[in-house]
C-alpha cells in the first residue's frame, strides 16, 4: 500500500507497512495523554512525542500536516482576544493572521461549527509553506507558533521551510513510524471486514441482512 491521500494535494507518496490488526477497543477516556492538545507547551510535545517512541523532528514534520486542514474557533481563541493585561492579542502571532480567523470568528456568538485554515497562504496544498508562514508569526495555533519560537524546535521549522523536499521526505519517515505505534499481533486485535464495525458485530449484521 502507499499514503496516496496526501499525494493527491501535492505531497508525496510512500510506503505503507502492512499486517497491522485493528483494535477491540475505543474509548473517549483514553485520548487525554495520548493526543497532542492545542493547549500544550512545547515541553509536554515534546514529552508526549518522546513516550511514543518519536524526536523531535518527528514533531516538527508531524505538525507540518497543519499544511491542509482547518481548526474550530475554540482551539485559537484565547490567542485572538483577551489575551493578557498587556496584549489584546498573542504579540507572536502577526496582525494579518491575527485579523483573518477574527472574521470568522467574533469573540462574542460566534457559531461553533465555524473554521479558519490552518495555513492561510496555501490552504488545499500539501507544501512546506506552514513552515515559511510559522517565521513571519502566522500560526494559527499557539502549539504551531510555538515551536518557532523554541530553540529545541526552531532549527527543523527552518530547515523544513528552506527545503520543501526535507519535508516531504521526514514527513513520510515520520508517518511510517507513527503507523507502527502499539501495532496489534498475534491474537490481539483483529482483521476488519468492515473498517467501521468490529469484525462480530458486522459479521452479525451481515447473516441478520442477508440470510
Amino acid at each position: 500500500m502507499v499514503g496516496h491521500g496526501w499525494a493527491q494535494v501535492g505531497g508525496r507518496r510512500w510506503d505503507v507497512l502492512k499486517g497491522r490488526r485493528d483494535g477491540l477497543i475505543s474509548k473517549a477516556d483514553r485520548v487525554a495523554g495520548n493526543l497532542p492538545q492545542a493547549n500544550h507547551t512545547i515541553t509536554q510535545l515534546i514529552s508526549l512525542f518522546t513516550s511514543k517512541g518519536l524526536t523531535v523532528k518527528d514533531l516538527v514534520a508531524l505538525s507540518g500536516g497543519h499544511t491542509i486542514g482547518f481548526s474550530h474557533c475554540k482551539e485559537f481563541m484565547a490567542r485572538l482576544y483577551s489575551y493578557n493585561k498587556t496584549f489584546d492579542t498573542n504579540p507572536t502571532m502577526a496582525h494579518d493572521m491575527a485579523i483573518h480567523p477574527r472574521v470568522p470568528c467574533p469573540q462574542a456568538g460566534f457559531d461553533p461549527t465555524i473554521v479558519a485554515a490552518n495555513d492561510a497562504t496555501t490552504p488545499t496544498i500539501f507544501d512546506n509553506a506552514y513552515y515559511q508562514n510559522l517565521k513571519k508569526g502566522q500560526g494559527l495555533l499557539a502549539t504551531d507558533q510555538g515551536l518557532y519560537g523554541d530553540m529545541r524546535t526552531r532549527g527543523y521549522i527552518e530547515m523544513m521551510a528552506k527545503d520543501q523536499q526535507i519535508f516531504f521526505d521526514a514527513f513520510a519517515a515520520s508517518m511510517v513510524k507513527l503507523g507502527s505505534i502499539g501495532v496489534n499481533s498475534g491474537k490481539d486485535g483483529e482483521v476488519r471486514l468492515d473498517c467501521s464495525a468490529l469484525h462480530g458485530w458486522f459479521h452479525l449484521q451481515r447473516c441478520s441482512c442477508w440470510p
